[in-house]
């Protein structure tokens, strides 16, 4: 899968970084017709339940898992970014729901080449599954368990909490954060407790004043009341 991903972008001047479950791919199973380098980039990684990032300054793309990790392991996880509450501007929460999926069946589409995995979330009983997914490249167990494991970190009650923080410069002082990206882990202090989000998105605003220049940052954060906090 590795391979096959920096071979789209070959002689582009690019490169790849493949960071999530690699395993070899039959011959038959991979093929697409009139799709961009990215696109095609973007079905090898939906495979296994990843996205593709760009880089921000360099001419480097990554694909990653959808959640590097499951949202109720969030809590025994070290953080990317540590965001007390006095320096949030403003706040702003979307509310959304899912089933409390606890199992899903993942398979392969070719004969002979393909497996059938069904994935349960740990310690529960496995009845309500999500629906089924299906991908030529879901050719060993691994690659199925991973799919899974990315479709059951999405369930349960949710939100879409929007904060806007100031983007301070680098060194750090304590209490400041950095630029947060799509896919960092940020455990947010309040006053009510402490909760953990990953991001979900990235809007940076820059505004030019007479005395000084202001750079804020909207960081949209997944958070799971279900399974985490």
């Amino acid at each position: 899968m590795a391979q096959l991903v920096a071979e789209e972008v070959s002689d582009t001047g690019f490169t790849t970084e493949y960071d999530t479950v690699d395993w070899n791919v039959p011959t038959g199973a991979w093929f697409y017709d009139a799709n961009t380098p990215l696109d095609a980039i973007s079905a090898l990684a939906e495979a296994s339940g990843g996205v593709v990032q760009s880089d921000p300054a360099d001419l480097s793309l990554r694909v990653r898992a959808a959640y590097p990790v499951c949202h109720w392991l969030w809590r025994d996880t070290q953080p990317d970014h540590v965001l007390q509450e006095d320096i949030v501007l403003t706040e702003s929460l979307q509310m959304r729901s899912a089933p409390l999926y606890d199992a899903v069946v993942v398979t392969g589409e070719l004969a002979g080449k393909g497996v059938t995995c069904k994935v349960r979330r740990e310690g529960e009983a496995g009845q309500l599954f999500a629906q089924q997914v299906s991908s030529p490249l879901i050719n060993v167990a691994a690659a199925g368990a991973e799919r899974g494991r990315n479709i059951l970190s999405d369930r349960g009650e949710q939100a879409s909490v929007d904060l806007i923080v100031p983007l301070f410069a680098k060194p750090l002082k304590a209490g400041e954060v950095g630029v947060i990206l799509p896919l960092d882990l940020v455990e947010v202090v309040t006053s009510e407790g402490t909760w953990h989000g990953q991001c979900e998105s990235l809007r940076i605003e820059v505004a030019v004043e007479p005395q000084a220049t202001v750079i804020e940052q909207t960081a949209t954060l997944e958070r799971h009341y279900t399974d985490a906090d």
